[in-house]
């Protein structure tokens, strides 16, 4: 067993950057102790989860958060309890794409499966997930207890499954799901696995069945659990072996969409890339549609946002930051540790490496004609408002611009905070 002590010094610890930002008063140490001293009262008197959780929407969803600065502390101990006595990490995203690639590249046959988790975290058993930690014996008495009144509180609220938005639901999703991704890793005749919450892809031997894929993957999933049996995140495609011969270059022979890619397989190997000698497959990769109209749609609202407060005097300055923060890249600090993580349309796609009909350049014209054309509407209106000279200033942000010199703005986390509002709505 590897706890860390429910004790008023370790939940001090547990209060992060982000609490920081957004309470002022935790900035004092003896704020920030005597809210560790109240947690951990809450904890011994049995009473911290009396309170509902606030609900709140994260993209279109029901989300929850922590009604104070107690419960926070309480469940994020808890959390990094649970992570240190099962080594529960969340598979990093660019780690994923890049062994994705490796693989799609090979010159021999596969099948490339995609899954995906119906309703994930309201789906997920809790009874199960409480009954199977006790069983396992590795977490302390006082984490089972925490865990199983945060439970009771959330039955009494009608909040099904895990909460969207704790970081602890988080935790005890990967908890439930280590065991199946352990199962599947082990099948002979997987190449590679990998999942990223509820995204599931799949690299098999083209002996493999379709259905005899889904049998394996609900034999073993966490009881509740269902997949998706269709739907734009479930897809499978048989890939032949590559060959030499270039009978239709343009024809891309099996394409899909995974973590904001989407991933071009050819039936014949690339001209150049080659490891040892030999001719690796044709893998075109580029960012998905589904994010491109994200983007798309984050531009045309940040225009919208700008008119409807137009007479406002930092209008145009946010309006400024919006747009370089969608062609650019910025810095964000991770919300636990305070680590500076670059993002944007560079450090996000990285991977991508197809330029022929590339979809920034398409984001660039539908900013041009924001900015210019004389046959949209919403065009005309921002003419009449932003002036000839802020015009020209803002088409000098583009997409392709930030992407291929990786452009990098410095915002502050009241100016992200603002910036984020208008894409929120």
């Amino acid at each position: 067993m590897i706890e860390f002590a429910y004790t008023q010094k370790r939940l001090e610890r547990c209060i992060n950057y982000s609490d920081l930002i957004n309470d002022k008063t935790l900035l004092n140490y003896a704020n920030r102790w005597k809210a560790a001293g109240c947690a951990l009262a809450g904890i011994n008197a049995g009473n911290l989860f009396k309170t509902n959780l606030n609900e709140i929407n994260i993209r279109g969803k029901s989300a929850y958060k922590c009604s104070n600065i107690e419960q926070t502390l309480a469940t994020r101990l808890v959390s990094q309890n649970i992570r240190a006595n099962y080594k529960i990490r969340q598979q990093n995203r660019n780690i994923i794409i890049k062994n994705l690639i490796s693989f799609l590249k090979e010159s021999g046959p596969y099948q490339v499966f995609r899954f995906d988790i119906e309703a994930f975290f309201e789906s997920i058993n809790r009874d199960e997930l409480s009954k199977r930690l006790i069983n396992d014996g590795r977490c302390s008495r006082q984490t089972i207890l925490l865990l199983s009144q945060l439970f009771e509180g959330l039955g009494r609220q009608g909040v099904t499954g895990l909460p969207r938005g704790l970081s602890l639901s988080s935790t005890l999703s990967e908890y439930a799901l280590h065991e199946f991704d352990a199962a599947i890793k082990q099948e002979d005749n997987i190449f590679f696995y990998a999942r990223f919450v509820d995204d599931i892809i799949l690299i098999t031997s083209p002996e493999l069945h379709k259905t005899e894929v889904i049998k394996l993957l609900e034999s073993n999933i966490f009881p509740g659990l269902n997949l998706h049996k269709s739907g734009k995140k479930v897809s499978h495609h048989s890939v032949p072996k590559s060959g030499e011969k270039d009978n239709k270059p343009e024809q891309k022979s099996h394409c899909f969409d995974y973590l904001g890619y989407q991933f071009s397989i050819f039936e014949k190997n690339d001209a150049v890339d080659k490891i040892l000698g030999l001719s690796r497959r044709r893998v075109d990769i580029d960012i998905s549609q589904e994010k491109i109209d994200k983007l798309s749609a984050r531009i045309i609202t940040s225009f919208t946002s700008y008119i409807s407060s137009a007479s406002s005097p930092d209008a145009f300055d946010l309006l400024e930051n919006r747009i370089k923060a969608l062609t650019g890249n910025y810095i964000i600090r991770d919300p636990v540790t305070g680590i500076r993580i670059k993002t944007g349309v560079y450090y996000n796609y990285a991977d991508k490496n197809d330029i022929r009909d590339c979809p920034l350049k398409k984001l660039d014209a539908l900013l041009r004609g924001l900015l210019f054309s004389r046959h949209h509407k919403l065009s005309a209106k921002v003419q009449t408002k932003i002036s000839l000279n802020n015009r020209r200033k803002l088409v000098g942000y583009t997409f392709s611009g930030g992407f291929h010199n990786r452009r990098l703005h410095f915002f502050s986390n009241a100016d992200l905070k603002r910036m984020k509002e208008a894409w929120q709505k």
